[in-house]
């Protein structure tokens, strides 16, 4: 159903415009009903020519465009997961696989028990880090910060002197565009980069 509402968002990196509309809404073979959704006129020139057909928001209603109740939160709503979480897993760059469960887990894709990391804020899936280090020396992030982990950013983003601290120990070089990049043929003998989260050790070899 088309409503009669404007809708203009602005990404971290691209923006759209268009409208608000609803309807039954299936995501992996979930059917939401009544569903609120935007249907873009005019995006960045970029975003025309991606893959995807759209965007689906997973963050909290506090941060949604015209305070629209997001799909998951309509899902445990709708009684249509048996749990109120969702997990992502990512596969390799040349590799198939991807996926979003909602209401649970894929323990095909972990091993152990899940570390839980308190959100700091209820707007993005925003968390607070005690540091960033490499061969035990902090590099970034000294004496804790904010981060978001968000699924729909490819980079690692943060304030500049932080960044550069990082690339230099990687030995990232920068590009035309202002990103910094490794050669993969080095990632072998690249040192290892440890994000600590709640006191809980993350390290990205």
């Amino acid at each position: 159903k088309w409503g009669d509402q404007s809708l203009s968002i602005q990404y971290g990196t691209g923006s759209m415009t268009g409208y608000l509309a609803s309807d039954t809404v299936e995501v992996g073979g979930i059917s939401v009903a009544n569903q609120v959704f935007g249907i873009s006129q005019t995006e960045a020139a970029f975003m025309a020519s991606m893959a995807a057909d759209g965007i689906l928001g997973l963050a909290f209603q506090s941060i949604a465009s015209d305070n629209v109740v997001p799909v998951f939160d309509n899902m445990i709503k709708q009684g249509l997961v048996s749990q109120p979480m969702f997990s992502v897993y990512l596969s390799g760059n040349s590799e198939q696989g991807s996926e979003v469960v909602f209401g649970g887990t894929d323990s095909n894709h972990y091993t152990g028990q899940i570390t839980w990391i308190p959100l700091s804020s209820a707007t993005y899936w925003q968390i607070s880090m005690d540091s960033v280090t490499i061969n035990g020396q902090t590099v970034a992030c000294s004496g804790g910060c904010q981060a978001i982990i968000d699924t729909g950013t490819s980079l690692i983003v943060g304030p500049t002197n932080d960044i550069n601290n990082m690339n230099s120990w990687v030995g990232a070089s920068t590009n035309q565009y202002g990103e910094a990049t490794v050669n993969c043929q080095n990632v072998q003998s690249m040192p290892d980069v440890t994000f600590t989260l709640n006191g809980h050790a993350f390290t990205v070899p």
